[in-house]
């Protein structure tokens, strides 16, 4: 069947990809290690952007990968964060969902034409006539027609969120209007997990991720068993760049071909302005740029992006994808430090994907030029060290740009900054250990109610911390409710961690209080004699500052990001495969 035949969502059941179709996907390529001047890289570029993004003080990099011409050229982690690890990922969550999606297409248990009230007949006595018509395609493109997120729909029925959401009717007509729509996504999700009758990590697992070497991923449910769509994913920093690799050779991954061609057209274009006529502020120029299914299209290429600084970043007319985990408020800086120091880095694009040498060769100039002309030469931070890191034992030859799909990648271990003016921990003396209740200004409550203590603990020549939560507004039968329907442990108790001198020292969840939540922590002296300590929850972007007073035996918190929704710190670890886990109490 030609390309122009096929229906959208067919994918002929994951066929190996025929010799015509060969060059137009790339159906050759396997994901594998080179060097970035071996696939036309300036490493000076890469080199200027990790310098960009360290001497920002509004970012905080946790990781970096940069792909070319189907290979990694450049693997970066920041200590205490790394590659492999699962990191919430919170928006970029939608990338995966709309790819469940695809699927779902191909085996027939979505279409895109169909209204979406039609998957919830038990709710049809309530559904709002102008609610009929949202299609699933509006879903999938946030075009509901409603003027404002729907996630209050969690609110108005915590149980069955989808019939509150239906119940709305669009104050504008579906298909019309932009609103960026939480309820959009989940019930898009809740229709391929109806359909499939498994959460959407199960779902994806045979298709997406055991394809593409991605190991069980965890995903938050609101209610248990319902994974969100929306956000909720835990995916390594590897595991992004390779969906947006997927996307890149238009759905063939190792020369199979795993999503349908049409659909990835279809998800990678721009179905909605993203620029409203009622927006009282204007967004960022790649807010800027419309949407897809579950894509935002950006100034170069599309992406998929979460809070905090998560992206898959998709660059069609340079053959490459930018994977980035970090923890920042500044996500358009972000972007404007990859467009302005990587791009003018990328030489000529290879002739692909029905791409001329002589297109590609402009769309590098002109995304040079967008760039802002930045002089990739920049400082090369880490004094010219190959940024694609060490050939390691898995056999990628870097020279040849060769290795086996899947092979650990070795990476490039950065530190992430920490004040320089703080005295060695060592200099504690033993007399600080004990309990220090949370300061009870308003901002200390604020910023962390739950937080009832940290204490300081010896550890042989170290020191361990404890942080102890209670909820007084929570009710022990609500507590035991919640922990019925999960069958897991209390959503209050401890979290703790191995305090590092100066250097962070990473406590994995099994060794961390009742809650299990993995922590990297550091620690120095302030010349005031203030001790200042920093917790990383490392499944997640957030970290936390605290700051003890000795002399008054208080502790003050201050987030540096706070995860959205925060109930608790039993939301900062990772969710395991197949777990039973409801986000919001």
């Amino acid at each position: 069947m030609s390309t122009e035949e096929t229906p959208l969502g067919s994918m002929g059941d994951g066929e190996p990809v025929g010799a015509e179709a060969a060059g137009r996907a790339r159906a050759t390529r396997r994901w594998r290690r080179s060097t970035p001047e071996g696939e036309g890289v300036d490493a000076a570029g890469i080199h200027s952007l990790i310098g960009a993004l360290e001497a920002d003080p509004a970012q905080d990099p946790h990781a970096l990968i940069v792909v070319r011409h189907g290979a990694v050229v450049a693997s970066v982690q920041w200590e205490p964060y790394a590659t492999q690890r699962p990191q919430l990922v919170y928006s970029l969550s939608k990338s995966f969902t709309s790819t469940a999606a695809a699927f779902a297409a191909a085996e027939g248990l979505l279409d895109l034409d169909t209204p979406a009230a039609d998957y919830f007949p038990e709710y049809a006595d309530s559904v709002a006539d102008k609610s009929r018509g949202i299609l699933v395609r509006h879903l999938a493109s946030m075009a509901t027609g409603h003027v404002n997120d729907m996630i209050v729909s969690f609110q108005a029925d915590p149980q069955h969120p989808i019939k509150a959401f239906l119940a709305s009717p669009p104050e504008r007509e579906p298909g019309s209007l932009f609103t960026y729509n939480q309820l959009a996504t989940y019930t898009l999700a809740s229709i391929i997990q109806r359909g499939s009758g498994q959460r959407l990590s199960e779902y994806l697992r045979p298709r997406l991720f055991e394809p593409l070497g991605i190991a069980p991923v965890g995903w938050q449910q609101e209610p248990v068993d319902v994974e969100l769509g929306f956000s909720g994913l835990f995916a390594t920093p590897e595991a992004v760049a390779k969906l947006g690799q997927l996307y890149l050779d238009g759905g063939v991954w190792n020369g199979r071909r795993l999503l349908a061609e049409e659909w990835v057209r279809e998800a990678t274009r721009e179905h909605i302005a993203t620029v409203r006529p009622d927006d009282l502020v204007p967004p960022n120029p790649d807010w800027a740029q419309g949407y897809g299914f579950q894509f935002w299209m950006s100034r170069h290429g599309f992406r998929g992006d979460g809070a905090f600084g998560q992206f898959c970043l998709v660059l069609p007319e340079h053959d490459a994808v930018v994977a980035i985990t970090s923890q920042t408020d500044d996500l358009q800086g972000t972007l404007d430090h990859v467009w302005t120091h990587l791009l003018p880095a990328f030489g000529p694009a290879r002739a692909a994907a029905g791409t001329t040498a002589e297109s590609a060769s402009a769309a590098a100039a002109d995304g040079a030029d967008a760039g802002g002309g930045a002089d990739a030469s920049g400082s090369a931070d880490a004094a010219g060290a190959d940024v694609s890191g060490e050939a390691n034992a898995a056999g990628a030859d870097a020279a040849s740009g060769t290795g086996p799909m899947g092979a650990e990648l070795a990476v490039e271990r950065r530190v992430l900054t920490f004040p320089t003016d703080l005295g060695p921990l060592s200099a504690l003396a033993d007399s600080a250990a004990g309990a220090y209740p949370r300061a009870d200004d308003a901002r200390s409550q604020t910023e962390y109610r739950l937080l009832e203590s940290v204490t300081l603990s010896r550890d042989g020549d170290g020191w361990t911390l404890t942080l102890a939560e209670v909820n007084a507004e929570r009710s022990a039968e609500s507590a035991d409710a919640w922990v019925a329907a999960v069958g897991g442990t209390p959503p209050t108790g401890t979290v703790t961690g191995h305090v590092g001198d100066g250097a962070w020292a990473v406590t994995e969840g099994e060794d961390s209080g009742t809650l299990g939540v993995p922590t990297g922590v550091r620690a120095g002296i302030r010349d005031d004699g203030v001790l200042h300590v920093e917790v990383a929850f490392i499944d997640t972007p957030h970290r936390l500052t605290l700051l003890f007073d000795t002399a008054a035996r208080t502790v003050t918190p201050r987030w540096i990001t706070q995860a959205l929704g925060f109930e608790g710190a039993f939301q900062l670890r990772a969710v395991r495969p197949g777990e039973r886990f409801q986000v919001v109490r």
